[in-house]
């Protein structure tokens, strides 16, 4: 496996590549281009041949060079793509944690939650606060279900002996 700093240095050894690459893609295409229209000038400029025929086989000539360049332009956007695929299928999966839902620190064995709990705080909050709260997608139960179980989650630890006091 290589490193984060190997990977960047090669991605962007591989970016230079292909952009010295396009610029000579489009350097050969410049070049071309003004050799054709410079062949097109010398045949007019001599009068033997018909301009129509002249234009019309440059135009094929044109649209066979562009027909070419796009085929490479594909070729090359499919090996990219490909390397993509490969990079994706050495990629270890990593699903999104959550903290919520995961019951491995749970502890419920330990407690029973009821949901008819009152707390007597709860008891000085009016109405309109606990529907702004259910309206945001806050739910006090959550809130009290998490507290236990941060609470409960360190009964079973030893306690931390040989600390200076």
């Amino acid at each position: 496996m290589l490193t984060a700093q190997e990977e960047e240095e090669r991605e962007r050894e591989e970016r230079q590549r292909r952009a010295e690459e396009i610029r000579r893609e489009e350097e050969n295409e410049r070049a071309e281009r003004t050799k054709a229209s410079h062949k097109i000038l010398e045949e007019l400029a001599r009068g033997n041949a018909d301009a129509r025929k002249v234009v019309a086989q440059s135009r094929a000539e044109a649209a066979k060079r562009a027909e070419q360049r796009a085929a490479a332009a594909k070729a090359a956007s499919m090996a990219t793509l490909s390397n993509l695929k490969r990079k994706n299928e050495l990629a270890i999966p990593d699903p999104p944690h959550k903290p919520l839902i995961d019951d491995w620190y749970a502890y419920e064995d330990k407690y029973v939650l009821r949901r008819e709990y009152q707390d007597g705080v709860m008891d000085h909050i009016s109405e309109d606060v606990l529907r702004q709260m259910r309206i945001g997608g806050y739910r006090v139960e959550d809130a009290w279900d998490r507290a236990i179980r941060y609470a409960v989650a360190g009964l079973e630890s030893q306690p931390l002996v040989g600390l200076p006091s």
